[in-house]
């Protein structure tokens, strides 16, 4: 997990020199939901406000040598 896209680059880098494969990031989103009752049912829906917090997951594949 990364919070920033500078540490993002630098990881990726760092996996493709220790030469794994398929490296990939996603985005990670946090947002809040505003969850309440209607009826018998519950329902969420995102806040009208987008003030959310964003983070970056790194993966990679590590290469048996055979």
């Amino acid at each position: 997990f990364s919070p920033c896209m500078e540490q993002v680059q630098k990881m990726s880098a760092a996996l493709l020199k220790a030469r794994f494969d398929d490296v990939c990031t996603v985005e990670c989103l946090f947002r809040d939901y505003e969850v309440r009752r209607a009826t018998d049912t519950l329902m969420t829906r995102p806040y009208p406000e987008m003030r959310g917090h964003t983070g970056y997951l790194t993966f990679g594949r590590a290469v048996r040598n055979m």
